[in-house]
């Protein structure tokens, strides 16, 4: 069976660390990145079915982080 493929992104520690928890109980491979510059790094095309963002992170925020993405992958859209 094939799992979904997460990528959990947030600069508060407990709140990704909780998400990641959640989503493994479930089954999901869960990457995570500790803000948006992180996350940018750890983004590839089409590894991911989901990525959860914050919006207030230092550095890079999501909104910013969803442009950026964007601009790799044509695919991505947001909810």
């Amino acid at each position: 069976m094939k799992t979904g493929h997460i990528l959990v992104v947030d600069d508060d520690e407990s709140t990704r660390s909780l998400l990641s928890e959640y989503f493994i109980q479930l089954g999901y491979e869960v990457k995570t990145a500790n803000d948006g510059e992180d996350a940018l790094k750890k983004f590839i095309p089409g590894a991911f079915d989901c990525i959860i963002s914050d919006l207030f992170m230092p550095t890079i925020d999501g909104l910013e982080f969803l442009k950026k993405i964007r601009k790799k992958d044509q695919e991505v859209f947001s909810l």
